[in-house]
């Protein structure tokens, strides 16, 4: 696309909208498949043309998960499509951003991890190989001062401010 694309300008802009409206006719003939993601992109651009603001627009899931994708490459390549109408970065933001994050397990993630096997029929009885599934987590460090209590099994966190303040106070 960057050696045989062109850029175009907002100078340009009605020009395309003029030359995208002569060329719907031409998109609704039946040689275009119905169901092809050409012409779905087509159909949702026609409608973002016609609209005086793109805040109202409800963006199909398809589309969302694109532009998910293309910003996870590159997030100046959202802002490089000119007259192409996507998504605003704080409408990805939601999407990409729908819980909170934080250091360890969160319950909340695993809760989504759950409903998600269990939507998918990951896990089943019937079939063996839907039973195999795996959670990768990525960069775990673990704290530095904890001690293994081996007679009860738990993890003990050293507090090294409350044993220098309990030197100073002696």
């Amino acid at each position: 696309m960057a050696s045989k694309g062109v850029t175009l300008d907002l100078s340009q802009s009605p020009e395309t909208k003029d030359t995208m409206t002569t060329c719907n006719a031409e998109m609704g003939k039946p040689c275009h498949d119905e169901n092809s993601y050409q012409r779905f992109f087509w159909t949702i651009q026609m409608k973002c043309m016609n609209l005086q603001s793109t805040k109202v627009v409800r963006w199909h899931t398809i589309i969302l998960r694109w532009c998910l994708y293309l910003r996870q490459k590159s997030s100046d390549t959202l802002t490089d499509f000119g007259f192409i109408t996507l998504p605003s970065s704080r409408t990805l933001f939601d999407y990409s951003h729908y819980t909170r994050n934080d250091n360890g397990f969160l319950p909340d993630v695993i809760k989504v991890l759950k409903e998600e096997v269990n939507k998918r029929v990951m896990c089943s009885t019937e079939g063996v190989w839907k039973n195999y599934v795996g959670i990768l987590f990525d960069e775990i460090k673990i704290k530095s001062d904890l001690v293994y209590e081996s007679i009860q099994g738990n993890l003990l966190v050293i507090a090294q401010k409350l044993i220098e303040l309990n030197f100073f106070l002696t």
